[in-house]
């Protein structure tokens, strides 16, 4: 039996979804030159955040790891949403960049910042629409 200070908490990892040709499409392009595109992987991403979590730091993990998980998580869900609706040249574009994420922790961090950052800011204009459709200043 192993104890408690050494085993890895449980953490409820993001989906991933395996490649089905079913999801694939066709380019945006006309003609005999549409070919098919297959959706980015990002579940290496999913796969680095997935201990994320501010409860580790009572099992030794280095302070300073990203304290959501979740909503990282969410960032990255819509990120591929967002690439999937814009075709071909767009999922062309992003992909160098999301294998560099997937490899590098210093980018992560920033880029959960940001996802952090854009989720709060969110938030605070539902808030503040919500308000206003109240009357309440």
């Amino acid at each position: 039996m192993q104890s408690s200070s050494s085993a890895k908490p449980v953490v409820n990892e993001p989906r991933v979804d395996a490649y089905d040709e079913s999801t694939e499409s066709l380019s945006e392009d006309s003609g005999q030159d549409a070919v098919p595109v297959r959706p980015i992987d990002t579940s290496q991403l999913h796969l680095a955040v997935r201990y994320w979590d501010p409860a580790l730091e009572a099992f030794g993990v280095a302070a300073g790891n990203e304290a959501n998980a979740g909503c990282f998580s969410r960032f990255l869900w819509r990120l591929d949403v967002a690439i999937g609706l814009r075709g071909r040249k767009a999922r062309l574009g992003v992909a160098p960049w999301l294998r560099t994420l997937a490899n590098d922790e210093g980018r992560r961090r920033a880029c959960f910042r940001v996802a952090a950052e854009e989720e709060g800011n969110a938030q605070r204009n539902i808030v503040q629409i919500y308000d206003e459709m109240r009357g309440v200043r």
